[in-house]
């Protein structure tokens, strides 16, 4: 609330001010500048430049604070101590003024570069003296209590210089240097001496132990002992010393070793060393050249006799396989007669053997179709048999039925059904008569015909009907 209402108030003293005539801009940037001159000349207000980090302690309080953002800020008459965020160390060898002599550095003070040092002295397990130069590029922490801590420590960039970071850049160069000779650091170990310090300025130093190790002479039998620093291992792990800037956060991004200079003795004894090896290596390359032509030579005359005797060894094979294959051939072709000739026999046999089971097979079929006719033949006559008796006991049984039939009832309905056909034809035929006769004969006494004849010839014909089916009459039932 108490914001809003002092915004309210510069924005209405803001307007007053453009209504007003008044030079109030040119007065306003008079003002902001004396107070930035008068507040760094007494040490009110400070700037930390890009690039650097600006420690501040406090005159009263003794509190520090951490500015590592580029800008303005009160300094209020604290103590102000300036690092650079990201730091150089170079060593490198005097340079030379005219005349060849070396031009005289200038006394550290206050004045000079901390960032600028001598070439390092080293000495080589060999006993022979080198020095090194190169260069080294490191960043401070940005963590503030880690820049707190090395601010307690240190107090200022160029101490940081000379007590931390140069002391640990040398003990790591000496160190490398110690585990390999100058002329292992001069030809095949060159790339690896900065390898290593590299290593042990990032990581800490390593832990080594001295050995002896004992070396005949050849020649005279003479058996020296010298002594050699390695590096202490546990289950292949370096073991190393504590990394004395690591707790302050500093981190190397870069190591590089430019140049390593030896003494003129040492310098010339390499040289010559060089030289003899090469000559060495000349000699020996030539002597294996030597070796490798005459072995090629040996080779060559091996190959010819061997290329010789390979080609009569072939011809040899050559007439052996042709003789073979001729033996082979001859072979062939009479074991193909033979087997032509038994394929023949075997043809022949297999005809007239097939001959014969034809035959066998002819006559089993005839045996077969008589036996076949034999069998037709008796299940034909065992069938009539069949038959015959089957008609008989067919016979027999009608007439057992009909016997049983007549005795029950005298064969009634047969006699009725021939009765009824009997009578139906008379009727049809007696149908076809003319009972009234055209000329009457021997008529009644009122002058109509006599029909008591047809009448009579009717009941002697059904009599004579009856008699013969065998009818009982009524008077033969009454008689029994």
């Amino acid at each position: 609330m108490e914001t809003s209402d002092m915004q309210e108030r510069m924005k209405g003293f803001g307007e007053a001010i453009k209504k007003t005539e008044f030079p109030w801009k040119a007065v306003l940037f008079v003002l902001i500048t004396g107070f930035i001159v008068v507040g760094g000349l007494f040490g009110l207000l400070e700037i930390n430049e890009a690039g650097y980090i600006t420690v501040k302690q406090s005159l009263l309080t003794g509190k520090v604070t951490i500015v590592s953002e580029p800008g303005m800020f009160c300094q209020c008459f604290g103590t102000i101590t300036k690092y650079r965020e990201a730091g150089t160390f170079k060593f490198a060898q005097t340079e030379e003024a005219a005349g060849g002599k070396e031009k005289a550095r200038p006394k550290k003070g206050r004045g000079s570069d901390p960032e600028v040092s001598d070439e390092i002295e080293v000495r080589f397990n060999d006993g022979s003296i080198g020095w090194i130069s190169g260069m080294a590029l490191f960043d401070l922490p940005k963590d503030d209590e880690k820049l707190g801590l090395l601010h307690m420590k240190f107090r200022g960039f160029r101490n940081l210089i000379e007590a931390g970071i140069m002391p640990t850049i040398k003990e790591s160069v000496v160190l490398t240097a110690a585990l390999m000779s100058s002329g292992e650091s001069y030809t095949t170990k060159r790339a690896i001496f900065s390898e290593w310090s590299r290593d042990q300025i990032e990581k800490g130093t390593y832990m080594t132990e001295e050995l002896v190790k004992e070396e005949k002479d050849q020649r005279t039998g003479d058996v020296t002992r010298k002594s050699f620093v390695k590096i202490k291992t546990d289950n292949s792990r370096l073991l190393r010393n504590e990394n004395p800037l690591e707790r302050y956060g500093i981190k190397f991004r870069q190591f590089q070793v430019t140049e390593i200079r030896y003494e003129p003795e040492t310098e010339n004894l390499i040289k010559t060393k060089m030289e003899a090896m090469q000559k060495t290596i000349a000699a020996k390359i030539s002597a294996e050249r030597a070796i490798q032509e005459r072995l090629a030579a040996e080779e060559l005359g091996k190959k010819n006799v061997t290329v010789a005797e390979y080609e009569a060894m072939i011809k040899k094979k050559k007439s052996e396989v042709e003789a073979e294959e001729a033996k082979a051939v001859a072979v062939i072709e009479a074991n193909k007669k033979l087997e032509v000739g038994k394929l023949e026999r075997e043809k022949e046999t297999n005809a007239a053997s097939k001959k014969v089971e034809i035959e066998k097979l002819e006559k089993a079929r005839a045996v077969i179709e008589a036996q076949k006719a034999l069998d037709v033949a008796r299940i034909n006559a065992q069938s009539a048999e069949s038959k015959k008796r089957a008609d008989v006991l067919e016979g027999e049984g009608l007439a057992e039925k009909k016997k049983l039939i007549y005795k029950a009832d005298g064969a009634l309905q047969q006699k009725l059904d021939a009765y009824v056909n009997v009578m139906t034809v008379l009727a049809k035929e007696l149908g076809k008569q003319k009972w009234v006769p055209d000329i009457t004969m021997n008529g009644g006494p009122h002058g109509t015909a006599d029909g008591n004849a047809a009448m009579g010839f009717m009941n002697l014909w059904m009599m004579k009907t009856a008699k013969e089916l065998g009818v009982e009459l009524v008077n033969e039932k009454k008689n029994q």
